[in-house]
């Protein structure tokens, strides 16, 4: 039996104590976003020059939740954890509520990892087809994010991969471990760039971020841009016939009034979008759903 929910009122939506800390630890990394990024809620990295001063102490707040309430267990020791029994914190309590979700295993087993901050790789960003509605590389649809991330240094996660395929669990798992693992790599930062300007021509540049790859095409004429070209996470997920739709044709649905394992399969792939999905059974609609949209 699929269990999914968790009645336990700590975890409960808007005042819980589990998400009054959730949300608290979030602010603190938004904090910190946005003096890497400086998109919220300004973008000051158009000046021309970035000033960026981040030291361990401000994440102290944000590892000491991690490990006390997410992991119950120390960074270190969750980055070396390799069977799912080894869990503790409320990651373990999200196994224990999501591990038939373990053999659902359906999806693409394409994977793309663009760079930094992980090993690849071999990224050629000429092997990208982007036609608007949707993206291959090298002739394939991919599957970008957690998944593709941690199977590029987690244990756990290619052990269990190699064993079951991929699965929403797993997914959830790896976003839990790339997390953590670009926690413990972060040292204090106190970085001033210098002043810069760039010259007409064309541009490429790459990440990736935590939806997984991402990828920015521009070119500057004249001192002005004049042409630009996001991919992002999203397009290479949601393309048709991609990771999207492979991850849900085949699903075992219990109740087609409530087809919970189709929300859980879809938000385990990250989209930024929403989408109203209808479901049938012998052909007769039979309820409505609301799902993605996690932006």
């Amino acid at each position: 039996m699929v269990k999914h929910h968790c009645k336990d009122e700590k975890y409960s939506f808007p005042s819980g104590e589990k998400f009054r800390k959730v949300s608290l630890v979030s602010r603190k990394i938004k904090e910190i976003m946005e003096k890497i990024g400086g998109k919220w809620p300004h973008v000051d990295y158009l000046k021309g020059e970035k000033i960026v001063k981040i030291t361990k102490g401000e994440l102290r707040d944000i590892t000491s939740f991690m490990e006390s309430e997410l992991l119950g267990m120390s960074i270190e020791d969750f980055l070396n954890v390799k069977r799912l029994e080894e869990l503790s914190g409320d990651l373990k309590l999200m196994v224990e509520k999501s591990i038939d979700s373990l053999n659902w295993n359906f999806g693409l087993r394409n994977y793309l990892v663009v760079g930094f901050p992980f090993k690849n790789t071999e990224f050629d960003c000429n092997y990208i087809k982007d036609e608007g509605l949707e993206v291959s590389y090298k002739g394939k649809k991919v599957e970008v994010g957690p998944l593709a991330q941690a199977l590029t240094f987690d244990k756990l996660v290619k052990s269990y991969f190699n064993k079951y395929g991929p699965s929403p669990l797993l997914r959830e798992i790896s976003r839990i471990k790339v997390a953590v693992k670009l926690i413990s790599e972060i040292n204090d930062l106190d970085i001033s760039s210098e002043r810069f300007s760039i010259s007409d021509g064309n541009y490429v540049s790459f990440a990736e971020s935590i939806r997984g790859s991402l990828i920015h095409q521009y070119e500057i004429s004249n001192g002005k841009i004049s042409n630009y070209r996001i991919t992002q996470p999203t397009t290479f997920i949601a393309s048709p016939g991609g990771a999207l739709e492979s991850a849900v044709i085949g699903l075992p649905i219990k109740s087609a009034k409530d087809p919970v394992e189709l929300a859980l399969a879809v938000s385990s792939l990250d989209t930024c979008f929403v989408t109203r999905v209808r479901v049938f059974e012998n052909e007769k609609l039979v309820t409505t759903k609301r799902i993605g949209g996690f932006c």
